[in-house]
C-alpha cells in the first residue's frame, strides 16, 4: 500500500505564514498550500508576493522544511501564466490553481467554483500555466465536483488532466452545496477511477476513522485537510500516527497562547492578533467546550492580553486524563456549517467555512 500522505488546505486568510510555520514545525504534514493570489489585469508587486509567501524566499519550504505551494484564482488564462511564471522566478516550486473557492463576491467575477460550470476554460487555464513553467515545476489544480451537481466531476477533473496538471484535489462537494452536508467521498473515487494523475481527498477529515473511511470510499493516498487542522492543531499529528491521543485542552490552549504571543514579538498589531485568536476559538469551540466557553466569556475582549491571559491560564488546568490526551475517536460526520449557529456573525467569519 503506497504510503498515507497529507497536505494542509489552502484556508484564505487564516493558513497565513504564521500559520503555516507553526501547524508545519508540529510534524505530521508533508506540504501545504498558501492562500490564494487574486490574478487580475495588473501585476502585484514582487514585495506583496514574497509578504504573502515569504517561504519563497527559502526555497519554497517552512521553517520545518515542508513545501510551500502558492495557490493563483483568476480566469484570464494568460494573466494566470504571466503571474505563475512571475512566482516561480521568485523562488516558487509548486503551483496550485484554484478552480473551487465557492465565495459569492469571487464566483461574480468569473474565478474560483464559478469555472466548474466551463471544463474548457478550466483546461485552457492549465494548459496555458504548464506551458509557461519549467517541467520540474507542479502545477495542480483544486476543484469540487460540481457547481450545482456533481454529474459532470469526471469531465471536469478530465480537463485539468488535459490541461497538463500535475494532480488535483477535490473536494467531495459542489459549489451549491458550500461546506453544508458531507463530503462524497465514493465520488471522488469515481472520478479517481477516471484520470491517469493523482487524486488527493479533501473534505471533512478530522480523525484517522475519518481518513481510512475516505480511504476505502476513494482509493486515495493523499489528503488535504483544512478545517480539522484549524480546530485541532496537533490533527496533522495524530493522522500521520506520530501521536495516538489528541491533545488535552490545557495543551492546545498553550499551543495556540504560544502562537499568539509569537505573533505579537514580530510586531503584528495587538488588535489583529486579539481578532485572529477569537477566529481560532471560534473554530476550535466546534470540537473543544472548554475553546467555546471561553471565547463566550471573552468575546467582547478587547486587550489580546486578556485572551492570551485567559489561555495561559486553561494551560495550567490539571488534565482530566491520565495521558493529558483525548483518544482520537471518530464522530458522526455531519454538516459542519450549522454546528457554530450559537456563535455566527462577526466572531465566526472566515473560520467557519475553510475545507
Amino acid at each position: 500500500m503506497p504510503p498515507t500522505v497529507f497536505g494542509l488546505a489552502p484556508l484564505q486568510g487564516i493558513a497565513d505564514p504564521f500559520m503555516r510555520t507553526h501547524l508545519s514545525a508540529l510534524g505530521g504534514m508533508s506540504w501545504c498550500v498558501a492562500g490564494f493570489v487574486r490574478v487580475t489585469a495588473s501585476d502585484l508587486p514582487d514585495s506583496y508576493l514574497l509578504r504573502f509567501c515569504p517561504e519563497l524566499r527559502t526555497g519554497s519550504l517552512t521553517r520545518a522544511g515542508v513545501p510551500v505551494q502558492v495557490q493563483l484564482l483568476g480566469s484570464d488564462a494568460e494573466r494566470m501564466a504571466h503571474t505563475a511564471a512571475r512566482l516561480v522566478g521568485l523562488g516558487a516550486g509548486g503551483v496550485d490553481l484554484n478552480f473551487g473557492c465557492p465565495v459569492r463576491r469571487v464566483n461574480g467575477h468569473g474565478g474560483g467554483a464559478a469555472l466548474l460550470r466551463n471544463a474548457g476554460a478550466i483546461e485552457r487555464i492549465v494548459a496555458a500555466v504548464r506551458r509557461a513553467l519549467p517541467s520540474r515545476i507542479q502545477v495542480s489544480a483544486k476543484l469540487r465536483l460540481g457547481w450545482d451537481s456533481p454529474d459532470a466531476a469526471v469531465d471536469i477533473a478530465r480537463a485539468a488532466e488535459s490541461g497538463g496538471a500535475s494532480c488535483v484535489a477535490l473536494h467531495g462537494r459542489t459549489r451549491t452545496q458550500g461546506y453544508d452536508g458531507v463530503a462524497d467521498w465514493a465520488r471522488i473515487g469515481m472520478v479517481r477511477q477516471h484520470l491517469r494523475i493523482p487524486v488527493i481527498a479533501n473534505g471533512d477529515l478530522r480523525t484517522p476513522e475519518d481518513v481510512e473511511a475516505c480511504r476505502r470510499a476513494s482509493g486515495c493516498d493523499r489528503f488535504l485537510v483544512g478545517r480539522g487542522a484549524i480546530e485541532r492543531p496537533e490533527t496533522f499529528r495524530v493522522l500521520a500516527g506520530l501521536e495516538a491521543c489528541f491533545w488535552s485542552w490545557p495543551r492546545r490552549a498553550a499551543f495556540v497562547a504560544g502562537c499568539a504571543e509569537e505573533r505579537l514579538a514580530d510586531g503584528q498589531p495587538p488588535e489583529k492578533v486579539a481578532g485572529l485568536l477569537k477566529g481560532w476559538l471560534v473554530a476550535m469551540g466546534r470540537v473543544e467546550p472548554a475553546a467555546r466557553e471561553l471565547f463566550r466569556a471573552h468575546r467582547r475582549a478587547e486587550s489580546v492580553d486578556e485572551l492570551v491571559g485567559a489561555l495561559r491560564t486553561d494551560a495550567a488546568l490539571v488534565a482530566t486524563h491520565a495521558s493529558g490526551s483525548t483518544p482520537a475517536t471518530p464522530g458522526v460526520r455531519t454538516a459542519t456549517a450549522t454546528t457554530t449557529a450559537s456563535m455566527s456573525g462577526k466572531e465566526s467569519g472566515r473560520w467557519n467555512s475553510p475545507s
